[in-house]
This record gives structure tokens, sequence and C-alpha cells, in this order.
């Protein structure tokens, strides 16, 4: 009962994460690791629904030619129109449009039924690509940004790669683990991506408040420029087949904000912090967004 009224409900579950984030403490220092943890135990739950046939069919060329696009071509193509449109945002625009898939993403596929290990695929090939695009794609424009690859690599070593090795070598050859994981993965990773949420939203509520009329500007360009980033995903969905469409729509959607804020305070001006910060916001409102699209989608083809 419990644990089917959780799944049924991911949406408003995600939102009453994000609401009640303005209400709790600012976690400070402890969020980055609270994240941590929540996102690598996602990637360990996510793990059940990966099929061992499935890896041997991702489509290495596909992979690599939605990330070419999505992360390095079409950043830039935002970033033209929005000097166009939304000037004093421009560099904003194109820095959250080069971030890779989050790390949620195969958490998010795996809830809606998608190629959870086509999501992880993603998120892998993006996040080490992007070591390439962001100075490639910076210096392309005049500016000067470094990424740091060891930092990156390590977060993906702990959040992905580990999760994943947890399952595969120990849990999966434990009956009654692997049974708990099967049953209550979903409805755990449901609790824990509103945990993310929370934490993210207790974390920047303060500036998020305090420029409240920046905010409104911010968050009004922000469900636009977010509408364009799943409108991507959702017209190269089309190209591919009906079970992966999930994953290419999320990954090019559900982006790692994270890094782009560390990114925005190390290298560029308040202003442009301040807006990437706002991304968070809109981000919590898209992705229940999506995934009441895709419970819609599998309802009607279960009726078919």
């Amino acid at each position: 009962m419990i644990k089917t009224t959780i799944e049924n409900n991911f949406p408003i579950i995600l939102i009453l994460g994000a609401v009640l984030g303005f209400f709790i403490p600012n976690p400070g220092a402890h969020a980055d690791i609270a994240i941590i943890l929540l996102l690598a135990g996602q990637v360990l739950l996510a793990s059940a629904s990966i099929k061992r046939e499935d890896l041997g069919e991702i489509d290495i060329f596909q992979v690599g030619l939605f990330s070419l696009l999505r992360y390095a071509v079409f950043p830039i193509f935002l970033y033209y129109l929005s000097t166009v449109l939304w000037p004093d945002y421009a560099i904003g625009v194109l820095l959250l449009g080069l971030m890779p898939a989050a790390i949620v993403v195969a958490s998010l596929c795996s809830i809606s039924h998608g190629k959870t290990a086509l999501g992880i695929s993603l998120t892998v090939f993006s996040s080490i690509l992007i070591t390439a695009f962001i100075p490639a794609v910076f210096s392309f424009l005049g500016y000067v940004v470094e990424v740091n690859i060891l930092k990156l690599f390590m977060t993906l070593v702990v959040v992905l790669f580990v999760p994943l090795a947890i399952y595969f070598v120990l849990i999966e050859n434990i009956k009654p683990a692997k049974q708990f994981v099967l049953s209550w993965g979903k409805a755990i990773s449901v609790i824990s991506i509103a945990l993310v949420l929370m934490i993210i939203m207790a974390s920047y509520k303060e500036q998020l408040i305090e420029n409240w009329e920046d905010l409104i500007n911010g968050t009004l360009i922000m469900f636009v420029l977010f509408f364009f980033f799943y409108l991507f995903g959702y017209v190269y969905s089309r190209f591919v087949p009906h079970d992966q469409r999930s994953a290419y729509i999320y990954a090019s959607g559900a982006m790692n904000n994270g890094l782009a804020i560390g990114l925005a305070f190390l290298y560029f001006s308040p202003q442009t912090t301040f807006f990437i910060v706002i991304s968070e916001l809109v981000w919590c409102i898209y992705v229940p967004a999506a995934q009441w699209y895709f419970t819609r989608q599998d309802k009607k083809a279960k009726r078919l």
C-alpha cells in the first residue's frame, strides 16, 4: 500500500520535497556529502532495472551523436539566440546548456520504465565529454574556463561506478537483498530524489528569497529555456526506439545543475551565478512534469 502510493504519486512527492526545502535549516557544508550519498543510493537501486543484455544493445554511435548535438552544438545555438532575447543572461544560458546529464537520470529512467543502462551511459558519456566541451566552447566564444577533471572523475566513481559494482558483485548474488531492491527500489528512489531536491532548495533559499525581482525574471526565462531543453530531447527521441525515448528526454532536460553553479561561482559574475541557482527551482518543476508525462504514456501503452 505505502510502496504503491509513493510510486503512483512521484510528481507530488518531488514537488513536496522542493517546497519543504524552504522550511528547513540550510544544511551548509553537509549538503554536498548528503547529496552524493543519496545519488549513489539512487544508482544502486536503479541498477536492479539494468538487464545485462541491455548493456550490449547500447548504440555507442547514437549516444555519441546525441551528446555532441545536445551538449556542444545546441548550447551554442541557445547562446546566440539569448544574445538577442536575453543578452544579460546569455552566458548563464550557455553554461547551463553545456552541463552533462545528471546522475539522477538513471533513477528517473528506472522509475519511468525506461532503459536504465542507457540513462547511465548518457550520464557517463556526457560527463566525460564536457571536460573537453566546456573549455572548447567557451574558448571559441572568447572565455577561459577550466574544469577540475580529477574531481569530476572521482565524483563519477563514487556515485556511479561504486554503486554499480556493489549491486552486481554483491547484492545481485544475495537473493533476499535483490528481492528487496526489486520490490522497494522505485519507492525508495522517489523519496531519495525528493530529499535531494529538499536539500538543494534549503541550500539556496536565502538567495532566492532575497533577490525576488531577479528571481521572477530569471524564473520566467528558465521556464522557456528548460522547455527548449526538453523539446530537444523529445524531438531527438522520435528517431530512437520507443523504449529508449525517456532516457534521451531526461538526459536532455535533467542536467547537472550543481556543476553549473560551481563553475558560475568560480568564473562568472554574481548575476550569472544567481541565474544558474534559479535553474534548480525550475529543474524541480520540470522533472515531475516529465515523469507525469511518461506515466501517462505508459498507461496508454498498457491499454493498447
